[in-house]
Order: structure tokens, then C-alpha cells, then sequence
């Protein structure tokens, strides 16, 4: 389940404890649930395999306020905020999926394997990955999703 702050806000009001609204989805079934917040990153609520209890893990985009980055991996102006959403959702889908040659997550998410600390680890870094993207796409005018060598330079960057 993946939402955005600004649509639980709809849902549930300007006060929604996102903590709160996480824990009554996961209650409804879903296996991860991620809510983003524009430029202040993204949150995945999980089942703990070991404690059993609700989990979290946070990424903030790689750049610093008022700016995003570019494809490569440089500060830029925010053009637009168009698509950001979706192309979060995007790399999300392509990470648990395993598609961005990473391990899937396919067993946590559709089959209900607990996360173990590796699976968490990945998590992560998907959600890591996802908001990258999201920042990419924001340093351009409309939705423009990055490619993935685009993704993989402007990250192997960030991380220099």
C-alpha cells in the first residue's frame, strides 16, 4: 500500500497520525505500507518478524531543501512536482520486484514472509532508491521519470 501524506490528510484530516493510519491498514491485510511526504522522504510501516509488532523505515530524498538533483546526481532547483508520486511508486514496484537486480521482495509483500533484518535492510533501500527517483523526476518540468542508468549515476554520485 503506498499513499501520499497529502491523500491521508484528505482521508482522515489535516491531524492524521500517519503512525495510526499505518497500523489500520496493515491491520486490513497489506504486508508493507508506504506513506511519502514530498521532501521530507518517505516512511514503509512492516510487521517486525521477531517482535511481531509495527516496524518502520525512513528515507529522505538525497538532496538538501529548497533543492532536488539532477540526473546526475548534482543540486538542482525544484522544476515541478508533477509525477513524483508515481515515480516513486515506480521504483518501489521495480524494487520489490526485484527488477532493479536487487533481491525480490515479492515473498514479504504477495506471500507474507516475515521481514527479517535482510529484508528490511533491502527495504530500505528500495525506499532509498524510490525517493532518488522521486527527486530526479522533480528537477524536471513534468512527469519525467529517470532511466535507470540515469538513477544509477545520480546515486553512485550522491554516495561519492
Amino acid at each position: 500500500m503506498k499513499s501520499s501524506d497529502a491523500d491521508v490528510e484528505f482521508m482522515y484530516g489535516e491531524k492524521a497520525d500517519l503512525d495510526v493510519v499505518a497500523a489500520k491498514w496493515l491491520e486490513q491485510g497489506p504486508k508493507v505500507v508506504v506513506i511519502t511526504r514530498g521532501p521530507e522522504g518517505a516512511t514503509a510501516w512492516y510487521q517486525d518478524a521477531t517482535s511481531g509488532k509495527i516496524a518502520t523505515v525512513t528515507a529522505l530524498p538525497p538532496c538538501s531543501r529548497p533543492q532536488t538533483i539532477d540526473a546526475k546526481g548534482q543540486p538542482a532547483p525544484v522544476q515541478d512536482t508533477v509525477g513524483a508520486g508515481d515515480t516513486c511508486m515506480g521504483y518501489l514496484l521495480v524494487g520489490l520486484l526485484g527488477e532493479d537486480g536487487g533481491q525480490s521482495l515479492v515473498a514479504q509483500v504477495a506471500a507474507g514472509k516475515p521481514w527479517d533484518e535482510a529484508a528490511v535492510k533491502r527495504l530500505k533501500s528500495i525506499l532509498a532508491n524510490s525517493m532518488a527517483a522521486a527527486a530526479i523526476n522533480c528537477s524536471r518540468v513534468g512527469c519525467d521519470p529517470p532511466t535507470a542508468a540515469e538513477l544509477k549515476t545520480a546515486l553512485a554520485k550522491c554516495k561519492a
